[in-house]
């Protein structure tokens, strides 16, 4: 065998081997970022749950059986986490055989944002609510403090809304803690699956 086609062997070979060892290093990168990615997932939806069970427990479970509930419920000083699930870095789930658990994530995070949503607007209603009563009691327009008065003064609109949006912040606030416990818990369990040991 001539020398030229030893030296092109030799070239070739370690040009494959290079290939390859680099293309071991990518596997592993994206591996590792995949991993990742569904870690911070969990960390995000982990404080989404914090913070609905906090909402759950120090404000709407004590009120569950007032019937004055929609006023007595006063806004919520608690700051909701900004945290969301990177959806772009979970995209790999799509081809990854796992598209229906990329789905269960969407919704649980829509399914708190939109309970976070409506707590914010529920809280602007009720400070103009707070407004009204004390404006009215100020003039001396509420003397008794009834429930029939407090409502006289402010106003049909308000009267309505913030019951309804009462009423929807429980059925939201259970709705949005069921699917994040049922998405942590399939997220967790694909973890374990494609993550063996890096738990």
């Amino acid at each position: 065998m001539s020398e030229f086609l030893v030296q092109a062997l030799a070239t070739l070979l370690g040009a494959l081997a290079a290939f390859a060892l680099e293309e071991q290093r990518r596997k592993r990168q994206e591996r590792r970022a995949h991993a990742q990615s569904m870690k911070t997932a969990m960390f995000v939806l982990i404080t989404q749950r914090t913070f609905l069970r906090n909402m759950e427990k120090q404000h709407l479970a004590p009120n569950k059986d007032n019937p004055l509930r929609a006023f007595t419920i006063h806004p919520t000083i608690h700051v909701a986490p900004a945290e969301s699930i990177d959806i772009q870095a979970l995209a790999f789930l799509l081809s990854a055989g796992d598209p229906e658990l990329l789905n269960r994530l969407v919704v649980a995070e829509a399914k708190y944002k939109t309970f976070v949503t409506l707590l914010e607007r529920r809280n602007t209603v009720h400070l103009h609510m707070q407004e009204r009563v004390q404006q009215a009691q100020a003039s001396g327009g509420i003397t008794s403090g009834t429930a029939d008065e407090i409502l006289g003064v402010v106003g049909p609109l308000i009267a309505k809304q913030l019951p309804q949006m009462t009423d929807e912040l429980y059925r939201l606030s259970n709705d949005a803690l069921e699917f994040n416990q049922k998405a942590c818990e399939e997220l967790a369990e694909s973890v374990k699956k494609r993550f063996p040991g890096e738990g």
